[in-house]
């Protein structure tokens, strides 16, 4: 459950820059 929280943080943060 952990995985897409991890995933999501990612996206999230390449999405952001």
């Amino acid at each position: 459950m952990n995985t897409n929280n991890k995933r999501i943080k990612t996206f999230k943060y390449l999405y952001s820059k």
